[in-house]
């Protein structure tokens, strides 16, 4: 379900971050700066499949290498794919593959204080809500907080 995005994999990236209704949970410049990231290398992007078919993407990062943490930088699951889980079941296995291969002590995410259905996919998927950074983004036609989680390789099961 989740494997190592490829350059062949970049053009169904960009067109799913530049999707309206995808684009607006993402970071503003998520589609441009998609390309770059292929040759970041402290970080990876991964795609999420369903039944071989591309349905989204998750992009993780390096953001503290003698601490072990890494932040999960984009997560996007085309709409026509929701409601089956697969947003949960991607986000647990990245985990996994952080804490295992990877080695990492923490793994966190910001997600954007009116994308509901994000915070309730890090929940479900065993993150722990850490805080809010008030006002923190000019979006959606005003002031937007941020909500942080955490999970850290002693609490993943």
């Amino acid at each position: 379900m989740l494997r190592s995005a490829t350059t062949d994999d970049l053009d169904a990236l960009v067109a799913l971050a530049s999707r309206p209704e995808i684009a607006r949970t993402l970071a503003f410049d998520t589609a441009a700066t998609l390309p770059s990231v292929f040759e970041v290398a402290s970080g990876e992007v991964l795609v999420i499949e369903d039944g071989g078919v591309l349905v989204g993407g998750v992009r993780w990062h390096l953001t503290n290498h003698r601490s072990r943490i890494a932040e999960i930088r984009t997560l996007m699951l085309s709409p026509e794919a929701h409601g089956r889980g697969l947003a949960t079941a991607a986000v647990r296995a990245l985990a996994e593959r952080l804490f295992t291969k990877h080695r990492l002590h923490r793994v966190e995410a910001e997600v954007l204080g009116f994308n509901l259905p994000a915070q309730s996919v890090f929940e479900r998927a065993g993150f722990v809500r850490e805080g809010i950074r008030r006002r923190a983004y000019n979006r959606e036609g005003g002031w937007q907080d941020s909500v942080f989680f955490g999970l850290l390789a002693d609490e993943f099961v």
